[in-house]
């Protein structure tokens, strides 16, 4: 791609999120809605085209599946068939992900829950793509309960995954791939991608690297001393 693209530890990501908010008045929303733009976006341009497509589209209860949402929101809006599937209790749910999964549900968006996920395994196996949207970086162990079956019937639905910023169940700094873990197609990591992709045996887990802008101001960057070039100049995502 001719830039130089620094990967960063979790550590690091943390506090680029944090000098965001800080210093830019960025808010978490703010960055949410432009990942899950830019999710979609990249969704919409791997199958061709958004209208008549099924997509099954995986969240979690943290921000993450909150990025998730917004991208199927503007997937259904784009004439998508959107399901998703939900991997933990409402109760569980952070809040502003709570808000993104309440507003597909004003819009009739298929939303399914545990005691849906047979009904899920059928939808899943008849997508164009599969959207994980289950764990971010910030996740540190085993996944499990729902969202270990999510991750089965993903990856046994021979299906392909588009993972958002990192494939769930994969650990961002050692590139280890948790028992279970998503082996996506795709991954679009936000901003910059994750150290652990670095190595080897995160290969099959990964897939294509891509990342996405989201709207960081370069000025983080540069307060990081990350060297960072201009990744973003002819469209919001690109190859690595």
């Amino acid at each position: 791609m001719g830039q130089h693209v620094p990967f960063v530890t979790s550590e690091q990501m943390r506090r680029i999120d944090e000098l965001a908010a800080k210093f830019f008045g960025l808010e978490t929303v703010q960055l949410m809605e432009n990942s899950g733009r830019c999710i979609a976006s990249l969704a919409r341009e791997l199958l061709g085209g958004a209208e008549g497509k099924v997509i099954s589209v995986l969240i979690g209860k943290g921000h993450n599946g909150g990025d998730a949402a917004v991208a199927a929101r503007f997937l259904h809006n784009w004439g998508a068939e959107v399901h998703v599937a939900v991997a933990d209790h409402p109760d569980n749910i952070e809040p502003l992900t709570k808000v993104q999964l309440g507003v597909l549900r004003s819009m009739y968006v298929n939303i399914m829950y545990s005691v849906d996920f047979m009904k899920a395994d059928r939808y899943i196996k008849n997508s164009h793509l599969i959207i994980d949207g289950l764990l971010g970086y910030g996740v540190q162990g085993d996944p499990r309960n729902d969202y270990a079956t999510l991750i089965h019937i993903a990856n046994n639905s021979g299906r392909k995954i588009l993972s958002i910023d990192i494939p769930s169940g994969l650990d961002p700094d050692t590139g280890e791939m948790r028992n279970p873990c998503i082996k996506a197609k795709w991954t679009l990591s936000m901003a910059l991608p994750k150290k652990g992709f670095l190595e080897k045996k995160a290969m099959q887990a990964v897939g294509e690297l891509w990342i996405g802008d989201i709207g960081l101001p370069q000025e983080i960057f540069t307060m990081m001393e990350l060297q960072v070039g201009n990744l973003f100049g002819r469209k919001e995502f690109t190859r690595v």
